[in-house]
């Protein structure tokens, strides 16, 4: 289900609502943002961590949101109050914030189209999957860009690197930066545990600030007793570690089985911290 918001509020909407592509730099150029807000038992889970990267995000490429923090805050959780039947158990809402100006690579104007799709999903945060989760080193490398903390539309590289490890029956593919160490999965942030230290590759790195990375730095990660760490990591650190973990708003913490041909055997890690997590987000 689509809505658009306008007026101060999100009106339900179809296909032929949406600006006229001429306009719509999104479609043009990838010139927009986006946050996946995952929905439980019609809860908003994370949200004001979702806005904040949204607004810095917006702030970062020029974008005008036209509406504050607070207000878009408020009439999501209306919607998500008066539109039970779109969240149900579980949900996912993805909010679309896009540029919509004449001109061509230059913008004549600044403003701003939200957007929003709701889609079912089972609840989230699973207790730890106990089948094997494979992931492999993808060809496909993190290409450096400019602002890599903004979750933009444009996200050709991660494209690529999801559909090598399609085709080579991978659940995610890890991706190395230009240099040949560690990034982050196509679609998760990834954690070492390695002798009661948790570490994940430091921003300049070229990885997405993702919310949940931030809930397992702050919070998770000294509540379950890890030392929580961000610095370059290589590839054979990866290799000795006693536990790889992903993660990512919509699936949470999870736990590698395979990299490659290297196996690893459960260390526990991931289920504690992913148990934070469900206790924080109160689906307990």
């Amino acid at each position: 289900m689509w809505f658009i918001y306008t007026k101060g509020s999100w009106r339900a909407t179809g296909v032929g609502d949406f600006p006229a592509l001429e306009h719509n730099r999104a479609f043009s150029y990838g010139d927009g943002l986006f946050e996946s807000i995952v929905v439980g038992h019609g809860k908003l889970l994370w949200l004001q961590r979702h806005l904040a990267r949204l607004f810095s995000g917006a702030q970062q490429i020029g974008l005008d949101m036209s509406v504050d923090h607070s207000e878009l805050s408020a009439a999501l959780e209306k919607l998500a109050r008066n539109h039970q039947h779109s969240t149900g158990a579980g949900a996912v809402w993805r909010i679309y914030a896009f540029r919509v100006s004449e001109g061509r690579y230059c913008p004549l104007e600044d403003r701003s189209c939200l957007m929003l799709r709701t889609e079912e999903a089972p609840l989230p945060y699973p207790q730890q999957d106990s089948s094997p989760l494979c992931i492999g080193v993808a060809e496909q490398r993190k290409v450096p860009i400019t602002r890599p903390e903004v979750k933009r539309m444009a996200a050709l590289d991660y494209v690529l690197a999801a559909r090598e490890a399609r085709m080579r029956g991978w659940h995610d593919a890890l991706m190395l930066n230009s240099d040949g160490r560690v990034v982050e999965c196509s679609s998760s942030n990834i954690f070492l545990v390695k002798d009661k230290q948790i570490l994940t590759p430091s921003l300049s790195e070229g990885c997405l600030p993702g919310v949940m990375r931030g809930l397992i730095l702050e919070e998770f990660s000294s509540e379950v007793g890890l030392d929580p760490y961000e610095q370059p990591i290589g590839l054979d650190e990866c290799l000795v570690a006693d536990a790889i973990l992903l993660s990512n708003a919509r699936h949470g913490i999870r736990e590698v089985d395979l990299l490659g041909n290297t196996p690893f055997n459960r260390s526990g890690w991931g289920k504690r911290l992913q148990d934070r997590l469900l206790f924080k987000a109160r689906l307990r």
